[in-house]
């Protein structure tokens, strides 16, 4: 499942270190303004429905290609993965990154992403959480062109998820700076088990050993409505560093139990027509950073090139039974 799209003021939700929960509404209807008339910034936020209607409708209204918005989507991503990694120009190592993609659109995503960071320079590996054969439609699409690029791909293997992790992992010299979490979208619901839920640990136990996460929409998961971690405890969901969302913010991340998944939240445009945005979204006031251009995350900081880092290998762990 996917997102939507460009909310007319994207913007982040906290800087690191800061306090993290994502902007409040500002009050409307009786006796308080809208946030289009308090002066303040304004961003969206969506429910599943509302974000699964933006992409149909902007398909089939407008004439967009999917893969289009896929396209856009990635380019946020790419950005905000590439704030963890150092940069040539700047005379710091361009950094390892590993994608984990699911075999959906959040996958595509992160898949597009890859090729976006590898043609910069940054030296990237991937990890399917499916067979090939698995993936479909535009994931597909970016799944052939990535190979067609030669770019490095590992299956996750159901007997043995965690394989294709360190695989990876070796192939970039032994760690990640950065883990860019592409598995699950907005569609996720009910309880996440199997191969699923050890590749959620797995992520959060490369984070605990030094390797930031992006994480693609949401945390891989999460709840896009209730903010509520649908993986076994004690992970839950993924825990990432910077969540760059699509469109606007989804309405989980409302809730006081989100706030220990999300890190800090950069809403990236997608190219959806802004009627459809504010037709189907609800509009919530923000505060923006000064420095910092809409939709273009870590653009107006000077955020200090990453300390090269080679994370340990992560321990196997069993993986929870399925009921």
């Amino acid at each position: 499942m996917r997102r939507g799209d460009d909310s007319t003021e994207p913007g982040r939700s906290a800087k690191p270190g800061e306090d993290r929960r994502p902007p409040a509404a500002a009050p409307g209807g009786a006796g308080g303004a809208s946030p289009e008339q308090s002066g303040h910034a304004t961003t969206y936020v969506f429910s599943r429905e509302a974000i699964r209607r933006l992409d149909e409708l902007a398909v089939r209204e407008y004439g967009i290609p999917s893969i289009v918005l896929m396209e856009n989507a990635a380019v946020g991503l790419a950005s905000g993965a590439a704030e963890f990694v150092g940069d040539d120009d700047a005379g710091t190592p361009p950094g390892a990154v590993l994608i984990i993609a699911g075999r959906g659109n959040n996958g595509g995503d992160g898949l597009a992403a890859a090729r976006h960071l590898h043609n910069e320079g940054r030296q990237v590996a991937i990890v399917l959480a499916a067979p090939q054969a698995e993936y479909t439609g535009d994931a597909e699409t970016n799944l052939r062109i990535t190979a067609a690029m030669g770019l490095p791909i590992f299956v996750v293997l159901p007997d043995d998820p965690i394989r294709a992790i360190s695989q990876a992992l070796d192939h970039l010299g032994g760690g990640a700076d950065v883990v860019v979490d592409a598995l699950l979208g907005t569609g996720a619901r009910g309880p996440i088990g199997g191969t699923l839920a050890v590749l959620i640990a797995q992520i959060n136990r490369l984070r605990e050993a030094g390797s930031a996460v992006v994480a693609a929409d949401l945390p891989s998961g999460l709840d896009a409505d209730t903010g509520q971690g649908l993986a076994p405890a004690p992970d839950g969901a993924v825990r990432a560093d910077l969540t760059v969302t699509f469109v606007g913010l989804k309405e989980g991340f409302l809730t006081l139990t989100a706030q220990e998944f999300l890190g800090e939240v950069v809403v990236a445009p997608i190219g959806a027509p802004s009627e459809l945005i504010r037709r189907l979204g609800r509009p919530v006031a923000v505060s923006e950073y000064p420095g910092e251009r809409p939709g273009e995350p870590g653009r107006g900081r000077n955020r200090p090139p990453p300390a090269p880092r080679t994370p340990p290998r992560v321990p196997p762990r069993a993986p929870p039974r399925d009921h």
